[in-house]
């Protein structure tokens, strides 16, 4: 995700993103509700070949029921390689991390908080040093595609 963002500020997606990650124990949304019953109707249903899951997840609801698209393969990037190439997060704590800041004027790393309560921002340089600016982070898209 780290990289993902990173990659969309250095293709000018966008100039910055926020990443907020929500509190233990204060994370229900609505579509916890809707995993509920998709796996609720999974239970009862049986799947042997892809398109039986879609068929699963449009049934699972009656009223309204969830619009599903299909995804082929040419259009499913794998960027995992390329992030292991280019970025290391061992230096952001993630799991005590609540935000997470990409701007573009700071190619090279996030700015995280570490408590929603707190103001302090420290600035994590992500990129390795393989990866100098962000300009190697968008010359990534053609080794993804390749």
């Amino acid at each position: 995700m780290v990289f993902m963002c990173l990659f969309l500020v250095a293709i000018g997606l966008f100039e910055y993103v926020e990443q907020h990650f929500l509190l233990s124990g204060h994370s229900f949304l609505q579509c916890d509700s809707d995993f509920a019953l998709i796996e609720k109707r999974q239970k009862v249903t049986k799947a042997f070949i892809p398109s039986d899951l879609l068929k699963i997840v449009q049934d699972s609801k009656v009223l309204k029921p969830f619009q599903t698209v299909s995804m082929l393969e040419p259009y499913i990037l794998n960027m995992q390689d390329v992030a292991d190439q280019l970025i290391s997060i061992k230096n952001l704590n993630i799991s005590k991390t609540c935000c997470i800041q990409y701007d573009v004027s700071k190619a090279d790393s996030v700015s995280v908080k570490q408590s929603h309560d707190n103001e302090v921002v420290h600035t994590i340089k992500v990129l390795k040093n393989g990866g100098k600016n962000i300009k190697d982070v968008q010359s990534a898209l053609f080794q993804v595609k390749a």
